[in-house]
């Protein structure tokens, strides 16, 4: 059998969500060469048209293959299943696991700067604050007007200060 002799539309995204499942079983057991296999069968079922009407479904089998194939370092399995992912992907939010996976692949393929940039991508989209660059010319002056500032206190003095528990205010 396979999913060329199966048409009807709703048992084959019932054979689909079953060989979700049957790979998050594999998972729970780290059996990930299994995982794989009914992930790659999962997707094979899914219908004509599955981003539009089997989005769920979609969705999750694609998330789990490609954090399979970034487990076991399939880069081609990898590049080509979470561009798909990416492309379908309604919202950023369901985007977020497959970028997250993205960032691990890269370092993992020893391509440490990219993987930064593309964290701090998806932080900055994120709404969280990026450190600032040191080539950063307020940077450096906000530098050496601490380093000016501590310089006129003690050690001993310096550590006698209690830490605050909340962060300064941006002028």
């Amino acid at each position: 059998g396979g999913p060329h002799l199966l048409s009807d539309p709703n048992q084959r995204n019932t054979i689909s969500s079953l060989n979700l499942k049957a790979g998050k079983r594999c998972i729970e057991i780290c059996d990930h060469d299994s995982a794989m296999k009914f992930y790659e069968s999962g997707i094979s079922f899914l219908n004509p048209g599955h981003w539009q009407h089997q989005y769920k479904c979609s969705l999750e089998l694609f998330e789990a293959m490609v954090d399979v194939a970034c487990t076991l370092n399939d880069a081609e399995l990898f590049n080509r299943l979470s561009n798909e992912l990416l492309l379908h992907a309604r919202t950023y939010e369901d985007k977020l696991h497959t970028l997250c996976l993205s960032v691990r692949h890269l370092t993992l393929s020893k391509r440490v700067q990219e993987a930064a940039d593309l964290a701090y991508e998806v932080l900055k989209r994120l709404g969280e604050d990026l450190p600032r660059s040191y080539g950063d010319i307020q940077l450096l002056t906000d530098i050496y007007a601490m380093k000016s500032k501590l310089s006129t206190m003690s050690d001993g003095y310096l550590l006698s200060l209690r830490q605050t528990s909340s962060r300064p205010k941006k002028t």
